[in-house]
């Protein structure tokens, strides 16, 4: 549904927020079997901190955003997939990426 949408509105912007990391990638990995068309795989990220990767390789996705990198990537990108605490603290600091994203978000979806 989500593909979807970023197709009939290539502006539309989807925040999805999860309490736990295992949901956020459990999400992440269905996407990734959609095999959805690269023009909207592009558009998708998946916020990960030091517990996910930590974990190794098990725990990667093709739609990862290492802390890093995430002022460079974010910008490209119109889903984003969170989890947890540190998503939530990392969304209220005012001059974090992620908040400066949440900006224009259409849609939020827990």
């Amino acid at each position: 549904m989500i593909g979807g949408l970023l197709v009939m509105d290539p502006t539309l912007k989807v925040m999805v927020v999860t309490k736990e990391n295992a949901a956020a990638h459990a999400f992440t990995k269905h996407v990734e079997s959609l095999q959805l068309p690269p023009s909207i795989q592009g558009k998708v990220g998946r916020l990960v901190g030091a517990t996910e990767l930590q974990k190794g390789p098990a725990s990667k996705t093709d739609f990862d955003v290492p802390p890093a990198f995430r002022n460079d990537v974010l910008r490209g990108k119109q889903v984003i997939i969170g989890c947890g605490g540190g998503f939530h603290q990392e969304c209220s600091q005012p001059y974090s990426p992620v908040a400066r994203w949440m900006a224009d978000v259409d849609v939020a979806l827990n």
